[in-house]
């Protein structure tokens, strides 16, 4: 019966560190939405907008990432129209989202996201 226990216990113990280290979050994650790149492949030509039209904001976030702060505000709007007579024939909305983590210290960090969701 203690084997068992043990091996239970070790069992948890490798999957905890597994978990802190890569992590349990998947490509739709917030780590994943914080990271360079589209995270599958990266194959796209990659330009500096618009880190070249705002430099100071993006020199002010990136000051905060070197704190441990890292964060991110999108906005997704969607639009859709029918000639079908079933139903409304028009509807639209969006999502704004702000999202990021934050490293308090070296074994424990938050991570948040934050979702506003409308139509129109």
């Amino acid at each position: 019966m203690s084997r068992l226990i043990l091996a239970l216990v070790s069992l948890a113990l490798a999957t905890g560190a597994h978990a802190q280290e890569g992590g349990l979050s998947g490509p739709s994650s917030v780590a994943a939405d914080l990271a360079p790149g589209d995270g599958l492949t990266d194959s796209q030509v990659r330009s500096e907008f618009p880190r070249n039209i705002v430099p100071g904001w993006f020199a002010w976030k990136d000051g905060l990432a070197e704190q441990g702060i890292a964060f991110n505000i999108d906005y997704l709007s969607l639009g859709q129209w029918s000639s079908s007579d079933q139903g409304a024939g028009e509807a639209g909305g969006g999502m704004l989202r702000f999202y990021g983590n934050w490293n308090a210290t070296e074994n424990g960090s938050l991570t948040f996201k934050v979702e506003n969701r409308h139509r129109y």
